[in-house]
Formats: C-alpha cells, structure tokens, sequence
C-alpha cells in the first residue's frame, strides 16, 4: 500500500476517533436522563399489526434483560420525587409505563410484573373501563374497575389518570370541559381506588402551558407527555418525555441504546 494512501487512511482514523470522542464528550456532558418507557398493549392476537400493541415474548425478553442486566427499574413517582430534590438519575435507571388501560395489563402484564417484582404505572382512560373500544383501527378490551383495583392493591402498579374520555386536550377550547377531562379522572380513580392518584398522562401527547397549569392545580405530583415543546425542560415533572418501548421483534441493542439513559439526547442532537 502506497505510504500516501496510509497516511490518508491514519488521518481518517485519527478524525474519527477525534469525532466520536467529542460526540461522546457532548452527551455525557449535558447529563443522564431515565429512561421512561412507554408501552400500550401486550400481546393482543390482532389480525393486523398494530403500533400499539407489543408481542408477548418479545416484552418479556425486554423485562428479561432488565433483570438480568441489573436495571434500576423504579416507579414514576420516585423519579418525580428525585428530579423535585434535584437528585442525580442513577446509572440504568428505567421507568415502565402503559397508557389507556387495556385488559391484557391485568392478565398478561401483571403476571410478569410480579414474576420480576418490577414496579409500573398504568394511565387509565376512564370512561373506557370496562368496555371495548377501536384504537389506531382496532378493538380493544379494556380492565374493569376491579381489576384495576387489585394492581393498584398489589403495590407493584401506580394507577394514573389519563383522562375521562382521551380527548386530545389542546384543541378543547371550553375551559370547563379541560378542568372535567383533568379534575374529573383524578377524582373518579380516587374514588374507585381509595387511594391518592398523582400521575398523569396527556393523550397522545398533547398538551401546552396552560394545560400543564391545570394539571398542577388539580393536585397532580407528575405528567408524562411523548410530544414536548421545543427547549422543553428534562426536568420538568409535568411534562417527562417517554420512549416507546413496544417493538415487534427482539434487538438487544437497539434496547440498551433506548435504556442507556442518553438515548433522548442523542435524538435532540441529530435534530440541530
């Protein structure tokens, strides 16, 4: 080989390294995030595949290699309580979450919750309890009063709220419709549960200041969003950006990538 050619190779690999290095430097510097996933359904036997609903298997392989691999799963609540104290996001911290209540939470979730003894929180639509409703084209049973009373019993499942009737709340221009949708879940849960509800989750993502200000007066300790407004704030506890997590096959390192705490920052920067 040419000495040229050599050399022209060295520096590529010189800039490389360098570049990876600085890639590197750029994430760890802006700090460590949880990784809060977000999940919908498991394992419905739907005739067409759908973005909501994740195989069995493949979501117990996920919950697998968390424990295998020695994750810090905690609860969403926890995660509120040491951002509020301004506490540093332990290595391999992971937080489950699942939106909208679905029946197979209780008999196909549950099972392996307390298999891993693995903490979640469940958002429950919850004008849908109890019945069967088309999401993103198909339909779903969802859990009945009681048995989400049971998980909330159990202490391994967090009930929150997400919503009377999953509205998409930024376009609900009556300001007596928005306190409903957001005061009136709170109270219904609390009601059927017995028990304090202080995690919401904005449908489909949507919300904006206003609507987060409403949401804190409603006595809420926590929200979870998957569209935050631009600049947001990683800490802000009214409006936690999540990861979906459902995927229809089995990749160990996209997996890692998506818990490994930077995954969201690395997003924000391939965006710039």
């Amino acid at each position: 080989m040419p000495k040229v050619l050599k050399k022209i190779i060295f520096y590529l690999f010189i800039f490389y390294l360098a570049s990876l290095a600085i890639f590197a430097g750029y994430i760890f510097s802006c700090g460590r995030d949880a990784a809060i996933l977000m999940y919908h359904s498991i394992g419905e036997p739907l005739e067409e595949e759908s973005l909501l609903n994740i195989p069995e298997e493949i979501f117990e392989k996920q919950i697998k290699f968390l424990y295998d691999h020695h994750y810090c799963v905690i609860s969403l609540e926890e995660l509120a309580g040491r951002l509020l104290a301004r506490k540093p996001i332990l290595p391999k911290t992971v937080v489950l979450t699942f939106d909208d209540g679905y029946e197979n939470n209780y008999t196909k979730l549950f099972p392996i919750l307390k298999k891993y003894n693995f903490p979640a929180t469940i958002f429950i639509i919850v004008n849908y309890l109890g019945k069967e409703k088309k999401m993103d084209g198909q339909h779903f049973k969802f859990m009945t009063p009681q048995m989400a009373k049971e998980m909330s019993d159990s202490g391994l499942v967090t009930i929150g709220a997400h919503t009377l009737d999953h509205l998409f709340l930024p376009k609900i221009e009556d300001q007596r419709e928005l306190k409903r949708q957001i005061f009136g879940s709170k109270a219904a849960l609390e009601k059927m549960l017995g028990v304090p509800v202080n995690a919401f989750c904005y449908p489909v993502g949507g919300y904006n200041a206003g609507i987060e200000k409403l949401v804190r007066h409603a006595g809420y300790e926590v929200a979870v969003t998957t569209l935050p407004e631009q600049g947001y704030a990683h800490d802000d506890i009214y409006a936690l950006k999540r990861i979906k997590g459902a995927s229809r096959s089995w990749d160990v390192f996209t997996f890692f990538i998506k818990t490994s705490g930077y995954y969201l920052r690395m997003k924000e920067m391939n965006k710039k």
